[in-house]
């Protein structure tokens, strides 16, 4: 299993009462790429289950900024936001 050194911020378990970790190494195992899309979904997500704090979505947001952060390109997280953010107001204005 992939460890990174922010782990410990992430204790515990998920609401599937899987190790907080193993998510940590699902992420740390992607290539930039497919890590980049899954920060984008995982955005959008997040903000879908606002009304939801408990959500894993919160969290892996979280792991998926600190894990953009020890690959040394925190923008890259900024990024994936602004994808998000792009689509979501195009989507709302087209409703008007």
């Amino acid at each position: 299993m992939i460890d990174r050194p922010y782990t410990d911020r992430f204790p515990g378990k998920d609401n599937y009462r899987e190790p907080k970790s193993k998510y940590i190494a699902h992420i740390a195992a992607m290539d930039e790429d497919v890590l980049l899309k899954h920060t984008q979904n995982k955005i959008w997500l997040a903000g879908f289950v606002s009304d939801n704090p408990k959500s894993d979505h919160h969290w892996h947001v979280d792991a998926l900024w600190e894990e953009w952060k020890f690959r040394g390109k925190p923008d890259q997280y900024q990024v994936a936001w602004e994808k998000v953010y792009r689509s979501a107001s195009l989507s709302t204005s087209e409703e008007e």
